[in-house]
């Protein structure tokens, strides 16, 4: 942990890094003067830019407690590239998917198999405000201003952005990937009714999610131009993604057999409460992916305060894709309002039954999510 000691030795606040001594576990490899210094040698994705911040703050560092001087800290920044300025704004994200295309080479670092969390991801803490700060090389502001405020009208055409990115390359394919399991498993004689037919068009879910994730960032760094993708680090996004996908796609056939066949439930009724089942299971997914993968993928950002609220928000969201979803089953009868647009017949092919399912999971996240980006205050949603 650095500080950043003031001029006059009076206001002093703390810069926390993201480990807990930071000068006791760089002091020796980060001031190497050998040709593996990290700041000469080639550094490869899994050593990121923590590695780099790191030595650059030590190496300006001449005190040797882990103290440095305005002087130095913007001696620091001066060396420190824009492109990782920015990566440091966009690490603040409130979890995986609105960080979308921005976890580039520098957002992310992995010290063995245990994870590390992205660069900036701990709150700045201060124990004494701090008088100025450094933008742009001799030119000083108060720092102690109040940031100036975001309006909703202002961040909503981010927020509508990042909802059609989210619900065309993980929803649609979510529903995509279900009912393509679905015709597989009665392919293979499994029954509606039946644990085989649960767990494969949960497979299909998780496919369908990790799929059209990893695939459009691809398609987005090839055509978009953005170097900041780390596909490695997506991909183990679209697993965890995956992961929760799993659970609610395999949690959907026998919630909506035991509201239909056993409790007699209107159609209404059964889309209201697999919305809150689906979300449900969703929202333990991605926690309980977390606890698993986070160790072992330096992509998923642990279980903490943060994404637990964003983890929430997308879950609800997510809920209502898996009610709409409800819609396509035409076994419901004329109770179904929806059927006449999103019902699959068995008279359909399979693709067309696949792309209906898709859009049906796409029409009820979207809608639930629009409701969300225009009532939430800017800086709370999961897609800021």
């Amino acid at each position: 942990m650095y500080r950043l000691l003031s001029t006059t030795a009076t206001a002093t606040s703390r810069l926390t890094a993201r480990h807990t001594n930071l000068w006791a576990s760089s002091r020796t490899s980060f001031l190497s003067t050998s040709s593996d210094s990290v700041l000469d040698r080639p550094r490869t994705p899994e050593e990121l830019n923590d590695n780099r911040l790191d030595a650059i703050f030590a190496k300006v560092a001449s005190t040797g407690q882990g103290t440095i001087t305005r002087e130095q800290f913007a001696q620091a920044v001066q060396q420190i590239e824009s492109s990782e300025l920015k990566k440091f704004k966009r690490s603040v994200s409130r979890n995986e998917l609105s960080r979308t295309g921005s976890r580039g080479a520098g957002a992310l670092s992995r010290t063995g198999s245990r994870a590390v969390p992205l660069l900036f991801d701990t709150e700045l803490t201060t124990s004494a405000p701090v008088a100025t700060t450094l933008t742009e090389v001799g030119t000083a502001v108060d720092a102690t201003a109040a940031p100036e405020a975001t309006t909703l009208s202002a961040i909503l055409p981010s927020r509508v952005a990042t909802t059609m990115e989210v619900g065309i390359s993980k929803i649609f394919m979510a529903g995509f990937g279900w009912q393509g399991a679905s015709c597989l498993a009665d392919m293979y004689g499994f029954a509606g009714d039946t644990a085989g037919f649960a767990l494969i068009t949960g497979a299909g879910d998780f496919a369908g999610v990790c799929i059209g994730h990893t695939a459009w960032m691809v398609g987005k760094s090839l055509y978009v131009k953005d170097n900041t993708i780390d596909m490695t680090a997506e991909f183990h996004t679209g697993i965890l993604l995956g992961t929760a996908a799993f659970c609610s796609g395999t949690t959907w056939q026998p919630l909506v057999n035991l509201l239909h066949d056993t409790l007699h439930c209107g159609f209404q009724t059964s889309c209201l409460l697999t919305t809150i089942g689906c979300g449900t299971a969703f929202y333990v997914g991605l926690r309980l992916g977390r606890s698993v993968w986070s160790p072992l993928l330096y992509g998923v950002e642990a279980n903490n305060y943060a994404n637990l609220k964003a983890d929430a928000a997308l879950s609800l969201s997510v809920g209502a894709a898996t009610g709409c979803f409800v819609g396509t089953d035409l076994s419901f009868g004329s109770d179904n309002w929806m059927g006449s647009t999103l019902g699959i017949e068995d008279s359909m092919s399979t693709v067309q039954g696949m792309a209906i399912a898709g859009s049906s999971t796409a029409i009820g996240f979207t809608a639930v999510q629009m409701i969300q980006n225009m009532a939430v205050k800017p800086g709370r949603s999961w897609v800021d």
